[in-house]
């Protein structure tokens, strides 16, 4: 898939136009200002809004002040935002998927755990990835340890999956540095199927 996030990616390149139904919404939570807006039309960051951690995902949003707005907030509830849930429904129904990668920006690591759990064999997995990408095999903390779609799947199947931290810099990542991030982890990408 090649964006879940299409009308947040949107925003962020183009900002909300007047002719956008949620317009005064989007106002409102930005300032006016989308140079680093992450979140879908609605203000969720949807790799938060997955059943795995979310409820303590809440308690640290709830400590840490986040509102709907450019990042980090998780909805209301778990797969509250159609994306999430179609993406959740698709993954549920089709039993061939035996792995997710879900590509992220930035760091240059690949996070495999959830919640302290890592499903068999993905340990070894990741370090054959971080070999083949150059990146290094991290374990997420904090505000990124929830509610992604790695700890969800990894939580609700037991398989693997990584979240892969694409390139390094300032969100969002400049385009002249899409073809060297690509070229660092197109080995990784072509080669991970065959590793399950």
């Amino acid at each position: 898939m090649p964006q879940l996030n299409a009308d947040g990616a949107d925003i962020q390149i183009n900002g909300a136009g007047r002719d956008n139904p949620m317009f005064d919404r989007l106002m409102k939570m930005s300032g006016g200002d989308f140079s680093r807006w992450q979140a879908n039309a609605r203000g969720v960051d949807l790799n938060h809004n997955y059943d795995a951690g979310f409820e303590e995902y809440k308690k640290l949003e709830e400590k840490e002040g986040i509102l709907p707005g450019a990042t980090r907030w998780s909805g209301e509830y778990p797969e509250s935002e159609p994306e999430t849930g179609a993406l959740a429904n698709y993954i549920r129904f089709n039993e061939k998927i035996s792995m997710i990668i879900t590509l992220h920006s930035q760091g240059e690591e690949i996070y495999y755990t959830s919640g302290g759990h890592v499903p068999e064999g993905a340990g070894q997995l990741a370090a054959k990835l971080a070999k083949l990408s150059g990146y290094t095999v991290s374990v997420p903390e904090g505000l990124a340890a929830y509610g992604g779609l790695t700890d969800w799947y990894i939580k609700e199947f037991d398989r693997p999956s990584f979240t892969v931290e694409c390139g390094k810099g300032e969100n969002p990542i400049r385009e002249s540095k899409y073809f060297p991030i690509y070229a660092a982890i197109r080995e990784m990408l072509f080669c991970a199927p065959m590793m399950i």
